[in-house]
């Protein structure tokens, strides 16, 4: 069985991708501790609840939320074409190494950091590439969001390249 077999209307009704069985309310464990980073500047000490945050599973996010429909996201998570769910699983494991950078780093102190906009827009970045994972749309890709951490961070490079 595979997530082809779950209703399609229901799984969209619930917010859950009919194609890939994914769920953007899992989104929001990396979006709240990327928001967090993305305020260190003007609030430091937020610095604290960076460091608590950890890595939580998918099933484990769906049973700790409101999510109105977790049993059928969990169970679509489970269903998940093999081939999207590594894709899936690859693109939160580098949001989650991102994070843990940042986390060793903040135990110096925040001012360690540098600015932390460059980190949060990393975070942004590699969080996108997960959406495309979840919804593709033929740009959100896992391979854009590694491209974009692989690179060094010189945007407009980036955008010379566009026009060239």
């Amino acid at each position: 069985m595979n997530v082809v077999n779950l209703d399609r209307d229901e799984l969209a009704a619930a917010n859950i991708n009919p194609d890939t069985g994914l769920a953007t309310d899992y989104l929001n464990h990396f979006n709240e501790v990327a928001m967090l980073i993305d305020m260190l500047e003007s609030m430091p000490d937020m610095s604290e609840e960076i460091l608590d945050w950890a890595p939580l599973a998918y099933p484990e996010h769906f049973t700790q939320t409101g999510f109105r429909a977790k049993d059928l996201a969990i169970r679509a998570y489970e269903l998940c074409d093999p081939d999207i769910r590594k894709r899936f699983d690859d693109a939160c494991q580098a949001v989650e190494i991102k994070i843990g950078e940042v986390q060793v780093i903040l135990q110096s102190g925040v001012e360690a950091l540098g600015d932390p906009t460059i980190w949060s827009k990393q975070l942004y970045s590699l969080i996108a590439a997960i959406g495309g994972v979840i919804n593709p749309n033929g740009l959100g890709d896992y391979a854009v969001g590694l491209e974009e951490e692989q690179s060094s961070g010189d945007d407009q490079s980036a955008i010379d390249a566009l026009f060239d």
